[in-house]
């Protein structure tokens, strides 16, 4: 993509990601539902993520707990669209 440097408002518009609101939602949820969102291969993962385009991450344990972070990253419609999904 070409982007005149003459108007740099304009080009500061024309990146999609800097005119985009993003927010985070993280859930907390035993390893045995997380197991359950990831499925196989991590392929539930993919459908939450093609479903909503949302970006979709799990991290290890929390603290001592048997409880695994899912982090959800996008505009507040993906944000929904993924919680919509992990909630089926």
């Amino acid at each position: 993509m070409l982007v005149s440097t003459h108007h740099p408002q304009q080009a500061i518009n024309s990146i999609p990601s800097m005119n985009k609101l993003h927010i985070t939602a993280t859930l907390a949820v035993p390893d045995a539902i997380a197991g359950h969102i990831i499925g196989c291969a991590g392929m539930g993962l993919r459908q939450i993520h093609n479903f909503s385009h949302a970006k979709v991450a799990v991290s290890s344990h929390i603290g001592p707990s048997a409880l695994c972070a899912i982090t959800i990253r996008g505009s507040p419609r993906e944000v929904g669209d993924a919680l919509i999904t992990v909630g089926r």
